[in-house]
């Protein structure tokens, strides 16, 4: 049984080091934008029902194929190459260099986003009539 789970462990380290996720998180996330603009489409458009199942079974199809390509290929900024295998990469020396994290501005942008979000609904959760109604329901 250690074997199996090593196994195991080794193909989900390789699946996070060739980046298939992110690729098929990226991958749902458009595929789902595309079915909602197509059902936006189809109603406003008056097409027939089938172009949106067709939609759909396109996609379901592409997402086995979007797998392999990301476990074969790695987009980089030389562009698009193949990635290389466990085997290739222990014969090479790596060297690590160190890396000082930057403060990007979409981390700036993002909590801005969630302060302004929590500012705006917090009169409207917190009224004092809405925890007057909740204390009244409790003691009835």
């Amino acid at each position: 049984m250690p074997e199996s789970s090593n196994k195991l462990t080794r193909f989900w380290q390789e699946l996070k080091r060739r980046k298939v996720f992110g690729v098929v998180t990226t991958y749902a996330a458009t595929a789902y934008i595309i079915i909602e603009v197509t059902n936006n489409l189809i109603t406003s458009l008056n097409l027939p029902n089938w172009i949106g199942q067709i939609v759909v079974i396109l996609l379901v199809i592409g997402l086995p194929v979007v797998i392999i390509l990301s476990w074969i290929f790695d987009f980089t900024p030389k562009g698009i190459i193949k990635t290389e295998s466990l085997e290739e990469l222990e014969g090479k020396e790596i060297v690590k260099k160190s890396v000082k994290r930057k403060l990007r501005a979409s981390y700036v942008f993002n909590a801005i986003l969630i302060i302004a979000v929590i500012i705006l609904a917090y009169p409207k959760i917190l009224k004092r009539d809405t925890l007057e109604k909740l204390r009244s329901r409790g003691r009835s």
